[in-house]
């Protein structure tokens, strides 16, 4: 659960760096509210990074739990790809 959840947090912060940095040069954000919160870089991460650290601390607070392990999971897999992809992303086409 220790590393899904690291991977997941991780990922996130991954994720937050490279958007504020990709909306810097003119990229768009997809998300709409986050495209929103965009204009207001700290914000933006602030909400991000704060909204995943709750969950992050709401999952380890029910580790025993099926359900968060299975959550846990998903997040480590998404934020992971999404982390790949930005490695990819900025080795290869940046």
């Amino acid at each position: 659960m220790k590393t899904r959840l690291t991977i997941a947090f991780l990922g996130n912060l991954i994720d937050t760096s490279a958007t504020l940095y990709l909306s810097s040069l003119g990229y768009m954000e997809a998300n709409p509210v986050m495209a929103w919160m965009l204009r207001w870089p700290a914000v933006f991460a602030g909400v991000k990074i704060g909204a995943m650290t709750a969950v992050v601390w709401w999952l380890w607070k029910r580790r025993g739990d099926r359900y968060a392990a299975l959550a846990a999971t998903a997040a480590a897999v998404i934020y992971g790809a999404v982390s790949v992809y930005y490695i990819v992303f900025f080795t290869a086409w940046l």
